[in-house]
């Protein structure tokens, strides 16, 4: 079992720009996971799509892609989690979804100035939701 965090971004995410990101905050890529989606740090996975546009599973990741997960064991390093999740939102356009467990962090910071896409409203930008 697992605490997560969904993140969906507006456009494409090029896999070389994500790099540079995880490099920045010391996330490393773990080629020897299933699917070879997987970066890590610490106890916190950050796992990208590897779907193809057949559904067929990818042994690498994509060279592009839409969506992820951040998680760790439940209730595991939650602010982990949550930092990274942070990182993302305020360098891509994203909408997000997440357990319940991580409601005092996002709730915390919902008057932050953080910048949120919500397609499903057609609104500009939203402070973080529980969706």
């Amino acid at each position: 079992m697992s605490s997560s965090v969904s993140v969906y971004f507006r456009e494409l995410v090029k896999i070389e720009e994500f790099i540079d990101f995880c490099n920045s905050l010391g996330i490393k890529y773990s080629p020897m996971t299933i699917g070879g989606n997987c970066f890590v740090k610490n106890d916190v996975e950050v796992i990208v799509e590897q779907m193809c546009s057949n559904g067929e599973s990818r042994s690498e990741p994509p060279s592009e892609f839409k969506g992820l997960t951040v998680k760790t064991t439940w209730f595991g390093n939650l602010e982990g989690v949550f930092g990274i999740v942070v990182g993302l939102v305020n360098r891509w356009d994203t909408r997000i979804e997440y357990d319940p467990e991580f409601n005092h962090l996002f709730l915390r910071s919902s008057a932050e100035n953080v910048r949120i896409f919500d397609e499903s409203r057609d609104t500009e930008y939203l402070p973080f939701a529980n969706t």
